[in-house]
């Protein structure tokens, strides 16, 4: 079996896993909203939106991964979306939605922390 034949299959398993606990967690927010139970509201609230965020999570992991998926039945999944040099099959291994070679990524991680620096309070602009 090739490598991307492998990787392939684990894009596949974690995309049934993810589907399963989205399922899952469907599943225990209906269980806890026919409980007939008292229910603190800000409890409630902060569970409901803690459960939506999880979602949010799993179901945006599940498209990066289908679009990975996508990318290897057009072969297109080596090429860096930036520069069409070839994304090694280690990166793809270690980051399965990886779209970027790791000279474009590292440097479009070095452009988002020039453009994005961290907040600091006591810097002022004169």
């Amino acid at each position: 079996m090739s490598r991307i034949s492998n990787i392939k299959a684990k894009i596949k398993t974690e995309i049934e896993e993810n589907t399963s606990r989205i399922k899952h967690h469907i599943e225990v927010q209906r269980s806890k909203g026919d409980s007939s139970e008292a229910v603190d509201v800000t409890q409630d609230e902060s569970n409901k939106a803690e459960s939506r965020r999880v979602l949010n999570e799993l179901s945006a992991r599940n498209d990066a991964l289908n679009k990975a998926l996508f990318r290897i039945k057009n072969d297109t999944y080596l090429d860096c979306k930036t520069c069409l040099d070839e994304i090694t099959e280690e990166r793809l291994e270690a980051t399965l939605v990886a779209e970027l070679c790791i000279y474009c990524a590292n440097k479009e991680f070095a452009i988002n922390k020039i453009i994005q620096p961290k907040h600091n309070p006591s810097f002022r602009r004169v």
